[in-house]
C-alpha cells in the first residue's frame, strides 16, 4: 500500500520521499506543482494537493496506509485538521506530523493546535518535533558560509541540536 507525503517538495519532505523510494515503498508525493514533482521524484506516484484547498485531499489519501504531513505554520491548524480528516475517512491507519520543537507545550503557534486535532482523529499517530534542520544554514546563512566559512547563530553560551533534515 501507498504512503503519502504531503509537502513533498519542502527540506524534509523531499528526503522522506527518496528514503522511501529507495527503500522500496510505494511513495505518493502531494504537491501543488505535479509537473515539477515528475521530473524531481521518478518512480513516485504524483498527485495535485494544495493545502489551502481541502477538496484536493480525498482523492491524494485514497488507498494510502499512512500519510506523512509536512505543512508550513501559516497553513495550520487548518490545512492538519482537514488532512487528518479526510486520512480517517479514506482508511489511513498512521499518521506523522512534523511539528516543532516545543509543540507538545502549547507553545508553537498552530502546530500544537495541528497536533491536538491528529491526536483526536482516531488514526494512529506520530508527532516529529525536530528543533532546527542544518539545511536552513543553507539558505539563510549562505553568504557568511561562502564568505567566511562561519555560520553565526544567536545562541550565545547556549546549546541546541541542529539536525539534518534526511534523519
Amino acid at each position: 500500500m501507498t504512503i503519502l507525503i504531503a509537502n513533498a517538495n519542502g527540506k524534509v519532505g523531499q528526503e522522506v520521499v527518496k528514503g522511501l523510494i529507495a527503500k522500496g515503498e510505494q511513495v505518493r508525493v502531494g504537491v501543488r506543482n505535479v509537473e515539477k514533482a515528475r521530473a524531481e521524484f521518478p518512480g513516485a506516484e504524483v498527485v495535485a494537493i494544495d493545502a489551502t484547498r481541502p477538496e484536493t485531499f480525498a482523492r491524494a489519501v485514497a488507498g494510502a496506509k499512512a500519510v506523512f504531513s509536512a505543512f508550513p505554520t501559516e497553513l495550520l491548524p487548518k490545512a492538519e485538521i482537514d488532512l487528518a480528516a479526510a486520512a480517517k475517512a479514506a482508511g489511513v491507519k498512521r499518521y506523522v506530523k512534523l511539528s516543532v520543537s516545543g509543540a507538545g507545550d502549547g507553545e508553537a503557534f498552530g502546530h500544537t493546535a495541528a497536533e491536538r486535532a491528529v491526536e483526536a482523529s482516531g488514526l494512529e499517530w506520530t508527532h516529529l518535533r525536530p528543533t532546527f534542520f542544518m539545511q536552513n544554514y543553507s539558505t539563510a546563512s549562505a553568504a557568511s558560509i561562502k564568505s567566511e566559512h562561519k555560520f553565526y547563530e544567536a545562541a550565545a553560551d547556549g546549546k541546541t541540536a541542529f539536525i539534518d533534515a534526511r534523519d
